[in-house]
């Protein structure tokens, strides 16, 4: 199966996040490593994106009584 690599822009887009934000987390540690895909172009693979997302703490509903 063929791994699918997502721009900035399309990861930005498909996460719902701001590409500043994005890279503000790149630079801590807190997101998936880009692929150089030539000069100053990156890319994401669309699984470690899921993976990320997934491992994403939850906020806890409310109870219900």
């Amino acid at each position: 199966m063929a791994q699918k690599i997502l721009s900035l822009k399309q990861a930005a887009e498909y996460i719902s996040l701001s590409k500043a934000t994005i890279n503000r987390r790149r630079n801590i540690g807190d997101f998936p490593v880009a692929i150089q895909l030539g000069g100053n172009r990156i890319g994401f693979l669309m699984e470690e994106l899921d993976e990320w997302i997934n491992s994403r703490p939850r906020e806890k509903a409310p109870e219900v009584n």
